[in-house]
């Protein structure tokens, strides 16, 4: 293709290439638009269509509804079904723990599966992770249980080795299970069990998650499916000066007339796992403005598709497809409480880009790479 003549500019429109006939760009197109927006856009497009189309698509409206009362029944089941095969997990969640402690040593096994051949190309790269291997080839004997199983695990999903910062890891190296209760109505806790440590007197620290799969009389077009509506974590009862989630600073001040130096000490807040059991109070979305939404969005992402999801699914006790469907619709949801103050501030262009980023990789991907048990270790 030749290049365009010198002093030219290439316009870019939603499709790569410009269409003069359409007239639109790409931030007035309905699928760029947060839903309130796209909603008023598109009854707007309704009231200028002729009177017997609206009645038909007033017609499909209302077997939509129907739809949605029909599918948040399904959700309904699901999590009955959910709840009722809970009682065939625990079995094998019991054993599981035993042999992480070291309670149980079972017995000789051969797998019972067949492991993937080897890549030959990759061999010679093995040296690199010759330092990281250096704590596991350190591991006496003797070793009761498996030692660190749930700090490897974290540090082998991504999203987790995030959450975990380096002061964490000892009282991580404590942590010797994690598990999950279903409370009564629509909620569930997530149960982390740790062993004797220096850094706090629980033995077992808890998130409650609560959940709502009902059709909304004010809103229910917007019913994607189960959504975690409210958490709230724990109390940790940290041993003096031991509290992984501030550290202490030391700042010289100086007095204005005498000269004389002081040091302030002071405790600030700092990145910590144990901040999960911490989560920010959020309030409705029609009490909060844009800024606000933008700053809190980040604050309290593991709190609605990253941790509980994963966290579910390292247990083994969430099934898959509630799991799926959950994620995706919280997915749609972050990304639509952004996209309006991003369109305000950048260029068309540019706010693509930031969308298709915000689309890769898949949660749902993520957690379907994760085995029944250790494929983690």
């Amino acid at each position: 293709m030749d290049a365009p003549p010198e002093g030219t500019v290439e316009s870019e429109s939603c499709n790569e290439v410009e269409d003069e006939k359409s007239g639109s760009d790409c931030q007035s197109m309905p699928a760029y638009m947060n839903s309130v927006l796209r909603r008023q856009y598109l009854q707007q497009m309704v009231k200028v269509l002729p009177p017997v189309v609206q009645n038909r698509i007033t017609a499909l409206k209302n077997l939509q509804l129907e739809h949605l009362k029909i599918e948040a029944d399904f959700f309904e089941e699901v999590y009955k079904l959910e709840r009722s095969y809970q009682l065939k997990y625990q079995p094998l969640f019991d054993k599981r723990k035993e042999i992480i402690e070291g309670t149980v040593d079972p017995d000789v096994e051969k797998p019972n599966w067949k492991e993937p051949e080897q890549n030959p190309e990759i061999d010679g790269e093995i040296e690199v992770f010759e330092e990281a291997l250096k704590t596991y080839k350190n591991i006496p004997q003797n070793a009761k249980g498996i030692p660190g199983f749930w700090l490897t695990v974290f540090r082998n999903t991504a999203i987790l080795s995030e959450m975990v910062q380096p002061h964490d890891e000892p009282a991580m190296r404590k942590l010797t299970d994690i598990s999950i209760k279903y409370d009564s109505g629509h909620s569930y806790t997530l149960e982390f069990h740790f062993d004797k440590n220096e850094y706090f007197t629980n033995t077992v620290l808890t998130k409650q998650y609560v959940l709502k799969s009902t059709v909304d009389p004010e809103d229910p077009f917007a019913f994607e499916g189960p959504e975690i509506y409210k958490c709230s974590g724990c109390t940790i009862n940290w041993e003096k000066k031991m509290n992984l989630t501030v550290k202490t600073i030391r700042k010289k001040q100086k007095h204005k007339e005498r000269g004389a130096v002081r040091t302030i000490v002071k405790q600030v807040p700092t990145d910590s796992f144990f901040n999960f059991f911490n989560p920010p109070e959020v309030p409705a979305d029609e009490e909060i403005d844009d800024d606000s939404q933008q700053i809190l969005a980040p604050i309290s992402k593991s709190d609605t598709f990253c941790a509980p999801e994963l966290f579910q699914k390292l247990c083994s006790t969430s099934p898959v497809t509630l799991s799926m469907m959950r994620t995706m619709r919280m997915r749609r949801s972050l990304k639509a409480r952004t996209m309006t103050t991003m369109m305000m501030r950048n260029h068309q262009q540019r706010a693509r880009r930031r969308l298709a980023t915000r689309n890769s990789p898949p949660m749902t991907a993520l957690i379907n790479r994760y085995g029944y048990y250790t494929d983690l270790m």
